[in-house]
Formats: structure tokens, C-alpha cells, sequence
């Protein structure tokens, strides 16, 4: 995927390309962290691999900065000046707010967690719902492949 869309960007110089390989990118670490993989023992020194291992909270994150701008020009967001404030605004709880909890550990990791997953639904339902509504009610029907991939996430 990750070749794939480097090759799709240089070609055809859309943004979109560059927004999902940006995507994959930043998701690989977080899989491989993820399975077990201590992927952050090579790429950062010792001190900081042991606390964002720690912390993933911190750095999970990453990724949604990416496919939110990939989402917010895929749906044509821009004609919808509300619609497009509430993407960047699961952002914010996102990075800012759960990255922050977790770095400081003012919140135990068990509790972040669970409020994490009920946030994360709100948001995966919220772009599904989205996207149902441009792809049945627009009738724009690319957007029936992003709905397609959510119903499947």
C-alpha cells in the first residue's frame, strides 16, 4: 500500500495519494507495536523508546492527523464549513487531550482506554453516517468505497 500510493502521488500529483501514503506511513509503527514487534527500540534511543512504549498514547495518534485530511478532502468537506470543523475537532480530543493524559499519567491507562474506545466509535460512526449521506443523498458514488471501508473497519 505504502509503494503503491507513492507511486499513484508522483503520477498524478493528487493531494489524496499523498494524505493515505502519509496514513499508511505512520500506521505501520503502531501495528508493529501493536503484534508485538519492538519497532521503537530501533528507531529511537532507549529512554525514549521505554517511555513512548509506555505512553502509546502519545504517539497512536499520529496517524489520524493524516487520514482526517485524506477524509476532509475525499468528502469534499470544504463546501461544509460545520461538517468540517467536527474532523479536526476529534483531532484535538484525540492528540492534544488523550496524548496529554497518557503522557502525564494523571488518568490510569485501564480508565483512557475505555473512554478512548466509546470516543473512537462516536467518530468511526459519525465519518460512516457522513459518508452514507454524500454517497446516498448526493449521489456521489466514490464515496460509496470509503463508506464500503468503513462498514468493513
Amino acid at each position: 500500500m505504502f509503494f503503491y500510493n507513492v507511486f499513484l502521488f508522483f503520477s498524478t500529483k493528487d493531494k489524496l495519494y499523498f494524505w493515505y501514503f502519509c496514513y499508511v506511513l505512520f500506521t505501520l509503527p503502531t501495528l508493529l507495536h501493536l503484534h508485538n514487534f519492538p519497532i521503537l527500540k530501533f528507531i529511537f534511543p532507549e529512554k525514549i523508546a521505554l517511555f513512548l512504549d509506555s505512553h502509546p498514547f502519545v504517539w497512536f495518534y499520529l496517524p489520524i492527523i493524516f487520514i482526517s485530511k485524506f477524509t476532509i478532502q475525499f468528502l469534499d468537506l470544504h463546501k461544509r464549513p460545520i461538517v468540517k470543523s467536527i474532523v479536526p475537532l476529534l483531532n484535538v480530543y484525540a492528540l492534544v487531550i488523550v496524548g496529554f493524559l497518557d503522557c502525564f499519567s494523571i488518568v490510569q491507562h485501564y480508565a483512557l482506554v475505555r473512554f478512548n474506545q466509546i470516543i473512537s466509535q462516536i467518530g468511526i460512526s459519525y465519518l460512516l453516517f457522513l459518508s452514507l449521506y454524500i454517497w446516498l443523498k448526493e449521489k456521489k458514488i466514490n464515496v460509496r468505497f470509503y463508506s464500503l471501508a468503513l462498514i468493513l473497519f
